[in-house]
């Protein structure tokens, strides 16, 4: 089975805490985190990842998804905050999801490229 690799964006317990539940996961592998969307573009533009969460508990700017966007146009970016009840993907559409599914959310977005294992 392909895993999807996600590279998580948050400062927060929020963060921290989706990125250890979907690590938990045959699904997802942890492609990286960073704190900010500026600290993440390096790894983003070496090994762009299939997917981005950007996981915050508010809602994101959009200075963040615009350098994020710009960076890698063609890797989904998944909003999610901890006071609402969708993720938010970005050029896409937005979900209706809670966090409970943020997880089926990911399963559903093809892999970009071959991952050796």
């Amino acid at each position: 089975m392909t895993r999807s690799q996600v590279f998580i964006i948050g400062e927060t317990l929020y963060a921290e805490t989706l990125t250890h539940l979907l690590a938990d996961s045959e699904e997802v592998e942890i492609a990286g985190t960073a704190t900010t969307p500026a600290e993440a573009l390096p790894s983003l533009r070496e090994s762009p990842p299939d997917a981005l969460i950007l996981a915050s508990i508010e809602k994101t700017s959009l200075g963040s998804l615009d350098l994020l966007l710009e960076a890698c146009p063609d890797v989904p970016l998944l909003c999610t905050n901890l006071n609402d009840a969708n993720v938010q993907m970005f050029t896409h559409r937005k979900l209706n999801a809670r966090f409970s599914t943020l997880l089926e959310a990911l399963t559903q977005i093809p892999p970009r490229r071959s991952h050796e294992p």
